[in-house]
């Protein structure tokens, strides 16, 4: 079996060498080695169609990454080298519909335009969707070039459409962790150790929050691969918040549920993200009390009671004014569980000069407050999305042990 990779950049464009590591894991966690990779110019029509002829007799799976910045027909060369033409499918336009609607973006019927007879592999991150496509004796794929999208796609349909179409043995496992990354790739050695050669994992961390796959062979008899489980949770302990593929947000929604929690939010830098984030999850009104964006210090004492004296002498960012945030919100709003946030998330810091990325995060309940000092590093957007997602972990960690 022989796979090849064709991707376009634009001359003198260099791809980081991460990127193809983290493209080429994702298909062989579905049976798929790459044994070669072309790079072409975005406007070199002539060696993309040269390149689909060679491969259409040598190979038994193609996969072209389109970049956005095509500057040639490249549908025009796969219908002349498949003759499939390209039509709008009404599965990808759904999808399309669907993401531009989302984000608030004008939509592109042409992002739904594929060969007819094609399979659409759908993308959830992005409004191009990506085909497969099965001509008599090769497999063609197409996938955007952007790397959150591809990953994306790979992970949800690529490597499980080939791992059944070539009878890949084993079984895959997810767990969600948001903890020190040391402490994580020590525990997984350990465990690949410990079962000899039939265990693989894949971890994709993504501002904090870590998805971790496990992929057991079917040589792990059963009381095996649980122990080596049990072994990786007790290790990792309370921050494996979820033994199955889920967001932080939901798993929080899910917990208010289960604990009959009310939860209340105030957000000084996170500016909202938090409730953002909490709204998405249908039916949470019913446990979501209020979330308050106190962005200024005038803000933060009218609304929540936070003492002025105290902002003077410790600052707006400080552990101090972060306690007295979700205090406020426990003394004055009916809920059970509150989180407050403060920081600087750059790109320039505050009249204090204290280092961006420093934040304090304070999540408590009625029997107490705890504020937790965080260095995030990064941009402003990383800074912002790691805090936003640290907070949420600290309310689920809370809510888990609630009584």
């Amino acid at each position: 079996m022989k796979t090849v990779l064709i991707f376009f950049r634009r001359p003198n464009e260099n791809v980081s060498a991460q990127y193809f590591a983290n493209a080429v894991n994702r298909l062989k966690d579905g049976g798929l080695l790459i044994d070669s990779v072309d790079a072409l110019s975005i406007d070199d029509d002539v060696a993309f169609a040269r390149r689909i002829d060679e491969y259409a007799d040598t190979a038994d799976n193609i996969i072209v990454l389109i970049s956005k910045d095509m500057a040639f027909d490249w549908k025009k060369v796969i219908t002349d080298k498949t003759g499939a033409e390209f039509i709008i499918n009404d599965k990808a336009l759904e999808i399309v519909e669907t993401y531009s609607k989302q984000n608030g973006i004008k939509m592109d019927e042409e992002c739904a335009n594929l060969p007819m007879d094609a399979t659409v592999i759908p993308n959830r991150k992005g409004m191009f969707q990506g085909f497969l496509l099965e001509q008599e004796g090769y497999t063609l794929i197409a996938l955007p070039h952007r790397e959150e999208e591809l990953i994306d796609m790979c992970d949800g349909f690529v490597s499980p459409y080939f791992n059944v179409k070539y009878n890949n043995n084993y079984e895959q496992v997810t767990l969600k962790y948001f903890g020190r990354l040391d402490a994580l790739e020590k525990t997984l050695k350990e465990a690949e150790e410990k079962c000899q050669s039939g265990l693989k994992y894949r971890t994709d961390t993504v501002n904090g929050d870590t998805k971790i796959d496990l992929f057991f062979d079917n040589s792990v008899i059963k009381t095996e691969r649980n122990d080596v489980l049990r072994i990786i949770i007790e290790n990792l302990g309370d921050d494996v918040y979820a033994e199955y593929d889920v967001s932080l947000g939901e798993r929080l929604f899910d917990l208010l549920q289960v604990r009959k929690v009310k939860l209340a939010v105030a957000e000084s830098f996170t500016g909202g993200r938090i409730s953002a984030e909490i709204v998405k999850n249908p039916g949470v009104s019913e446990y979501f009390c209020e979330g308050i964006v106190c962005y200024t210090d005038k803000s933060k004492v009218a609304r929540l009671g936070v003492k002025q004296e105290d902002i003077l002498t410790h600052g707006a960012v400080s552990g101090t004014v972060a306690f007295q945030m979700t205090a406020g919100l426990l003394r004055n709003i009916d809920c059970d569980v509150a989180i407050s946030t403060t920081g600087i998330a750059g790109p320039n810091s505050d009249a204090s000069g204290k280092p961006i990325g420093l934040c304090y995060i304070a999540v408590g309940t009625r029997e107490g407050v705890h504020s937790y000092k965080y260095v995030l590093k990064g941009d402003r957007e990383k800074i912002t999305e790691t805090a936003k997602n640290t907070a949420i972990f600290l309310a689920i960690k809370k809510i888990k042990n609630y009584k």
